[in-house]
């Protein structure tokens, strides 16, 4: 009985969900292109990273190298964009990482991902709070810390807790979660202002770093520093504080260390992912758009790091407003104003553009219950609403806000019978409302904008995962009037909220790569087992032929691996068995994958991954002894290496799938297997205070798992 009741348990963990994977239907409207797509984006990457990451990683970890540590992270990036891109043209439906590991290698590893997914997001918007607190604090010569530091500091914790609670952080993500609990919608408009004032401010760095630099700072040596600080220091200090000086300070081991925290600054690029069902041909535009997000990310962060060690010395940066330090080291006390109005609108864009969308259909749905009762009272809001339903409100920018104010003029008990009247009117509210926000972006005007995208993804992997049953099924209910799911939104809002108010930016930072890296790695897993597997996610037009021999009670439903439904088998045949021999792993018995090829690679894929994850935990705490040439860690790093090369070469044995893609990952298997490879080794290298919170995180995770399983909560039968 107990062996029969493992057995069960064991299969609703790996078992695996079907989906209908046709472009037809869908409840949005698609309209996104693949410039759409890319701006979406650089929108959602480009932020905190490079204001405010830049500075605390060239001060403490690689110094004028953190071009390095920007390229390495990347490369990494790139890597796991090209699965992501993959899976884009595999799956055009909504759900990114959560929903690839569902449909792919069973439901654990899906509930680990989606709780990750919930842990980048819960961080983003907790590090963007602290982050857009610590702007604000140097524009008024950081008198709000300074005030917390005196009266509300925290007793030494090490590296727990920050110095000080930042109740300001803390009000600004509870009152956005207010606003957000009850559908308040964003402006698309002044998100683009807020963008272009954030690109062209980075051109300015850039050019000025590069015209009023000196490459002196590229290679200081001990003398310069003692210089600069006027202070006696030993020896222990100097090292820690300056490093050796030179192009790289703080060695390799800085670099890669810089990487890791780096990977915070691409973080951002999945959200392409989650818009599959908007785009109008996802299979080619979702891939495009990752890869050229991450290229433009790539050179301005490059561009900027670049310009600021080459304008201050590194160890003088300000770990909390390095741009703002630097002009004023260079006596250019205005330009530091202008950065930080930049600073402030790139943190006000951060993850807002890709989930406004999914709020303007709700919404839709609500205002359009009006439209028999306005059509002789307003109608030129009647006129609006009903083009809205014909042209899927999304693809006329314009209309889209001719609705938005026909709905607040119609509220306020105005009547307008020409539309050109209230074309006039939406064009002087906006563009007075833009420019009090560009102008004032450092005020209260901004924070209707700041944070609110970044709180937007957290609701909404909630609501997916407590759909399915792996979160409490409370956490799924839509309110009645507003249409978003409150109860998620709140309880994720409080849980960011205090995050933001106990830790400090760096360990928010590393809490969020070392979550979004492990995220990554099963979309690599995922891509590996899914190429070499028979049959395919599904098809337009076309049967689909499952992964497993399962069969789907309803769209989206979950199945369970040893179903034995038999309404299932009249739709497909089933293979018979193969027996397993040696022979196989190098030597296939057909030319294209089927049950025991496919085996062969999901159990050989988690093998590697092991032997992978005891190679980086090698490598990162023995690497001094590994590069003196000691005899037994050599011998270890070898034999791991060996057994990987084995696993590499059994993958690549096996027949692939031929299903035809508008994009594929090349290179099958070494890209993933990179992929996997770097994403773990660069988890490696987080300290333990870092890895103590992700564990206690995980911890709290997989009890509510286990009960939700053990309960039979929320299954789909």
């Amino acid at each position: 009985m107990t062996k029969n009741k493992l057995a069960s348990f064991g299969k609703m963990l790996m078992r695996r969900r079907l989906l209908d994977t046709s472009q037809d239907e869908t409840r949005f409207s698609r309209c996104l292109t693949t410039l759409d797509l890319t701006a979406l984006g650089v929108g959602a990457t480009l932020g905190a990273g490079v204001y405010v990451l830049a500075g605390e990683v060239a001060r403490d970890k690689a110094g004028p190298a953190i071009v390095l540590s920007f390229l390495i992270a990347a490369l990494s990036s790139v890597l796991a964009g090209l699965c992501y891109a993959e899976f884009g043209a595999r799956v055009p439906k909504t759900g990114s990482a959560y929903l690839y590991s569902y449909v792919t290698v069973g439901e654990i590893w899906a509930f680990i991902t989606g709780w990750n997914l919930i842990l980048s997001y819960v961080i983003g918007t907790a590090s963007v709070a602290r982050a857009w607190s610590s702007t604000f604090d140097s524009l008024v010569e950081k008198k709000i810390s300074g005030f917390f530091k005196d009266s509300m500091s925290f007793p030494d914790t090490g590296k727990v807790l920050a110095d000080y609670p930042d109740l300001f952080a803390l009000i600004l993500v509870m009152l956005l979660t207010g606003l957000l609990a009850f559908g308040v919608s964003e402006s698309a408009l002044v998100n683009k202002i807020f963008t272009v004032v954030n690109l062209v401010v980075l051109t300015f760095v850039i050019i000025s770093g590069f015209v009023k630099g000196n490459t002196a700072n590229w290679n200081l040596t001990v003398e310069d520093f003692i210089n600069s600080t006027n202070q006696s220091l030993t020896e222990q200090e100097i090292e820690k504080k300056f490093g050796s000086g030179g192009f790289a300070p703080f060695g390799l081991t800085g670099i890669l260390s810089g990487a890791a925290t780096c990977f915070y600054a691409f973080v951002g690029f999945d959200c392409i992912a989650t818009t599959s069902e908007e785009a109008k041909n996802p299979m080619r535009s979702i891939p495009i758009g990752i890869v050229a997000s991450l290229l433009i990310c790539f050179v301005a962060y490059f561009g900027v790091s670049a310009a600021l060690t080459l304008m201050i010395p590194y160890y003088l940066l300000d770990d909390k407003s390095p741009l703002p330090k630097a002009f004023s080291y260079i006596q250019w006390d205005p330009a530091r104003y202008l950065v930080a109005v930049g600073s402030l609108c790139a943190l006000s864009t951060r993850y807002v553009k890709q989930f406004r969308k999914q709020n303007i259909h709700l919404w839709l749905e609500k205002c359009y219950s009006l439209k028999e009762d306005v059509e002789h009272s307003h109608p030129v809001f009647f006129h609006n609403l009903t083009c809205c339903n014909e042209k899927k409100v999304g693809r006329d920018q314009t209309l889209y806000y001719e609705v938005l104010f026909s709905v607040i003029f119609y509220r306020l008990g105005c009547k307008f019978h020409h539309r050109l009247l209230l074309s006039v009117i939406l064009i002087i509210i906006i563009s007075c409302y833009a420019c009090v926000c560009s102008l004032f972006s450092s005020y209260v005007l901004m924070l209707d904008f700041s944070l609110l995208g970044s709180m937007f993804p957290m609701p909404r992997v909630i609501y997916a995962m407590a759909e399915d049953g792996l979160l409490f099924r409370s956490l799924s209910r839509i309110h009645k009037k507003t249409k978003t799911p409150v109860l998620a939104t709140i309880v994720s809002g409080m849980v960011a909220a205090l995050m933001a108010f106990l830790f400090e930016l760096d360990a928010l930072v590393d809490l969020m790569s070392i979550g979004t890296l492990l995220a990554y790695t099963l979309v690599a897993v995922c891509i590996l087992i899914l190429r070499y597997q028979p049959g395919t996610l599904g098809s337009r037009g076309v049967k689909r032929r499952p992964m497993e021999i399962q069969r789907l009670e309803a769209k989206g439903a979950m199945a369970d691996v040893d179903s034995g439904d038999e309404s299932g088998q009249e739709l497909e045949t089933t293979p018979l068995k193969e027996k397993f021999l040696i022979r196989l792993l190098v030597q296939p018995s057909c030319d294209v994958p089927n049950m025991m090829s496919g085996s062969i690679v999901y159990s050989v894929t988690g093998i590697i991954s092991v032997l992978f994850t005891l190679l980086c935990v090698v490598l990162s705490v023995c690497g001094e002894k590994v590069g003196k040439g000691s005899p037994v860690h050599i011998t270890v790093v070898v034999v791991l290496t060996l057994l990987s090369c084995i696993c590499i070469f059994i993958i690549w044995r096996q027949p692939q799938s031929k299903e035809v893609l508008t994009f594929k990952v090349p290179f099958l298997p070494l890209l993933p297997l990179v992929s996997m490879f770097v994403n773990i080794y660069l988890m490696m290298l987080f300290d333990r205070y870092t890895w103590l919170r992700f564990t206690v995180w995980m911890v709290i995770g997989e009890l509510h798992h286990r009960l939700a399983v053990s309960a039979n909560i929320g299954v789909v039968v």
